[in-house]
């Protein structure tokens, strides 16, 4: 993670966004873990007949100190 983290902040990214099921507590957690923080925005998915909501989550790039 850390190295496609490291990866992006060098092409210039200053912040990453991604989407977790709102009910995988565990990668949550993860991601948290990780700095990465709930911005509040939700959505739902449907894949067949379930539906679900996800979670979305950034992280903003620290500056860099000089």
């Amino acid at each position: 993670m850390e190295r496609g983290e490291d990866e992006l902040w060098g092409r210039g990214v200053s912040r990453i966004v991604l989407w977790v099921l709102e009910a995988n507590r565990q990668a949550r957690q993860f991601y948290e873990a990780l700095n990465y923080v709930p911005d509040s925005h939700t959505k739902e998915i449907t894949l067949g007949e379930l539906t679900l909501m996800e979670v979305r989550y950034e992280k903003a790039r620290k500056p860099v100190s000089s």
